[in-house]
């Protein structure tokens, strides 16, 4: 046991900037000032604005499955200060994932306090190493990320607003990221749900029928809008909702495992460890009673199995690999976090305790490792189109494969036109 005035040392929290740091370096060695594939969407409203075309509702406007407002938002400023420079949206990435990271950290401490638990002492660093770790590259050198990047922050500082000191500015917070979070991805409408539970768990029941009467008005406010003039996605059919539940439990228990291991099918046992840590920790959590203090950690895990379960309706087709995706840890990354956050609670002996955050370790490193591998191959494949673009040349089809899907190449090449007419992105920069 620990006292209650436990405090992670100086140590430990020096050494949760070194992954940060890592990333902060990664992206300043790949990040490609041009867009790719989906970024090529949003160049079309820097057009319209150009035009005098745009209109408000352009930045609710449908892309895939997505109403990315927020994002639209914030990639409408940095282009304004920038000349869209592209580079500008993976550190806007990389400063939201710590703002989220800073929130949980601050709820770990004092989770810990009110637990009575000891966390190894390095747990707070491996927490870290988690979070920013190059497996996820495609979210780290990718600026349309920024729909799951602000999606889950939105969702983590909220849940974990909920059970802090139950003022009305902290519960309007709360709220505002419930908002924000599904006009950036819309995986995101699982917080409302999710918070709904923590919210009658955590909120005194003086002010539980009020709260819970706005939390549900704004919510389907938010669904309404959303969904209003929506096309149904690709893909989006009954059997692939409620059919194939086999083959997505295990699409689902891969995407777990992915933050371990981002091999497809070797994932799966990983999940398994996931699956059976959880049941570990709310055996424990049951007999202790203690479910209002664990509440936001158990509903951020809650939070990543929806997604997970979410994402798997469009992407089973395309088998496990998609499951392991480097652009998905992005939101499975948390998952593991609230686990290794509650998991002090089950008395693990010595032996087995070191055995498993050794393996921990070993995994995120070989993460770290082959995400880094991946991070340079994504590089080299932006680089053509990038040079070609300094150097105000011509974009052939074997140069635009590397930024454009198959079959959009006419259309990327006009928006290229766009981008080098107004001097913008890589445009923007001098050889």
């Amino acid at each position: 046991m620990i006292p209650k005035e436990y405090t992670p040392s100086r140590t430990a929290l020096l050494m949760c900037l070194l992954p940060i740091a890592v990333i902060a370096v990664g992206i300043a060695l790949w990040g490609a000032n041009i867009p790719y594939v989906d970024q090529f969407t949003f160049v079309a409203l820097l057009e319209r604005l150009q035009t005098n075309g745009f209109r408000l509702t352009d930045l609710f406007a449908q892309n895939n499955e997505n109403r990315p407002f927020f994002p639209r938002l914030i990639w409408l400023g940095l282009a304004g200060v920038s000349r869209y420079d592209v580079r500008l949206e993976l550190w806007t990435n990389l400063v939201i994932s710590i703002g989220a990271f800073a929130f949980l950290v601050r709820y770990a401490v004092r989770t810990w306090r009110r637990l009575g638990i000891a966390p190894p002492s390095l747990l707070l660093p491996l927490l870290s190493f988690l979070v920013f770790n190059w497996a996820q590259w495609e979210g780290w050198l990718n600026g349309f990320q920024t729909v799951f990047f602000l999606g889950s922050a939105c969702a983590v500082v909220g849940l974990l607003l909920l059970t802090d000191a139950p003022t009305w500015g902290r519960f309007a917070l709360a709220l505002l990221a419930g908002v924000v979070g599904c006009f950036s991805t819309p995986n995101a409408f699982l917080y409302w749900p999710v918070g709904l539970a923590v919210l009658l768990a955590a909120t005194p029941k003086g002010m539980r029928g009020i709260r819970s009467a706005l939390w549900i008005t704004i919510a389907a406010g938010c669904a309404m809008l959303f969904l209003a003039g929506l096309s149904r996605p690709h893909g989006l059919t009954t059997d692939a909702v409620f059919g194939n539940m086999l083959p997505r439990l295990y699409w689902l228990t891969n995407f777990l495992g992915a933050p371990l291991m981002t091999v497809p099918d070797v994932a799966f046992p990983f999940g398994l460890l996931a699956a059976g840590l959880s049941a570990l920790i709310i055996w424990q959590l049951a007999r202790r009673g203690e479910w209002r203090t664990a509440a936001p950690f158990i509903a951020i895990a809650a939070f990543a199995i929806g997604s997970g379960a979410l994402i798997s309706i469009g992407r089973l087709r395309f088998g496990t690999v998609q499951a392991v995706a480097p652009g998905y840890l992005t939101i499975s990354a948390w998952y593991w976090a609230a686990l290794l956050t509650l998991l002090p609670l089950v008395p693990l002996g010595r032996i087995a305790q070191r055995a498993l955050y050794s393996l921990v370790v070993v995994c995120l490193a070989w993460g770290m490792i082959w995400g880094g591998a991946g991070a340079n191959a994504y590089h080299l494949r932006l680089r053509p189109a990038y040079e070609t673009a300094l150097n105000r040349g011509t974009m052939s089809d074997e140069v635009l494969k590397g930024i454009a899907r198959p079959g959009t190449y006419d259309v990327v090449r006009e928006r290229l036109q766009f981008l080098e007419e107004n001097g913008l992105s890589a445009y923007a920069m001098k050889r």
